[in-house]
């Protein structure tokens, strides 16, 4: 097991055998799901999948919607950038019209060999 801190690592070391830990699996990767399977399976920990998400029962009716702003493309070529860390709005050159100085919105983008969606 890493030396660093992790909550998986916390949960391992802190729980009793045979606890069981829930998480919902559409927010975590499948091989981070599977290293927390192999962290928890030394010490007799279980690790399930919510059918539902808790914090949508929590959100209930009055989750907020979500922010209604436009996206414009600042330079129409698609940026090259050695450090993967920055982001889609790094890698296309996008920014918030209606907010002036943060760039920040939710975005996805399916990037294959010969495609880009």
């Amino acid at each position: 097991m890493k030396d660093n801190f992790s909550i998986i690592n916390w949960l391992a070391r802190n729980l009793n055998n045979n606890s069981i830990v829930a998480c919902d699996p559409q927010l975590v990767s499948i091989s981070e799901w599977k290293e927390w399977e192999r962290i928890f399976l030394q010490y007799n920990i279980y690790l399930i999948s919510l059918e539902v998400n808790l914090i949508d029962l929590l959100w209930n009716d009055q989750r907020p919607s979500l922010p209604d702003t436009s996206i414009c493309i600042s330079n129409n070529e698609i940026q090259s950038s050695s450090n993967p860390g920055r982001g889609l709005r790094r890698l296309f050159d996008l920014r918030v019209v209606n907010i002036q100085f943060n760039s920040v919105f939710l975005s996805f983008a399916l990037i294959g060999r010969d495609y880009v969606k």
